[in-house]
């Protein structure tokens, strides 16, 4: 992470993953962590994620829930435990006693609730099932062979002008990717 990504992120009130890390959370090898994701810090010791997940900018990961303190004084806390390559699409909300199994995708702007079985596809308000992980992966898949495939150092080469061309004109088909 850049030094102005750093000033930029502790501005808007992140920790950074290294001293969530030191009061108790468990991540796993290959995390990515996208902008403005709020892990819970004060329960982080609560939360154990995986290896290769990958968090989209936006998402929150919650161990506690405040809503019976107005009428109980109290605050639940809970486990969420992530599982092994994990995708959560940005601005998702995942709230306490979570677990995300291996392989799931979970889509942008969900809020999960309840456990989400491994290799499956879940999104929406609240989460719902939306299919299995390798059928998702076999139709991303298709027709890759005619359609264009950019690398970051290819993509970093064009100023912002010529990218825009470039990308509109070979993207006429409607897709492309961009290797990370």
């Amino acid at each position: 992470m850049k030094l102005t990504e750093k000033i930029a992120a502790r501005l808007r009130g992140e920790e950074p993953t290294e001293k969530l890390v030191r009061k108790g959370l468990v991540v796993g090898r290959h995390f990515r962590r996208g902008r403005a994701v709020t892990i819970d810090s004060a329960h982080c010791w609560l939360i154990r994620i995986g290896d290769d997940v990958s968090l989209g900018d936006h998402t929150h990961i919650l161990a506690h829930d405040a809503t019976p303190q107005i009428s109980h004084g109290l605050t639940r806390i809970a486990p969420v435990v992530i599982g092994d390559r994990v995708s959560v699409g940005m601005r998702t909300l995942i709230m306490p006693g979570v677990t995300i199994g291996d392989d799931a995708v979970i889509l942008p702007g969900s809020i999960v609730t309840r456990d989400i079985p491994a290799g499956t596809v879940w999104g929406g308000t609240p989460a719902r099932k939306e299919g299995e992980t390798a059928r998702m992966v076999e139709e991303a898949g298709q027709g890759l062979d005619s359609t264009p495939v950019f690398s970051a150092a290819e993509e970093a080469a064009f100023s912002p002008a010529r990218k825009q061309e470039v990308f509109r004109q070979l993207l006429e088909s409607g897709k492309g990717y961009v290797r990370v």
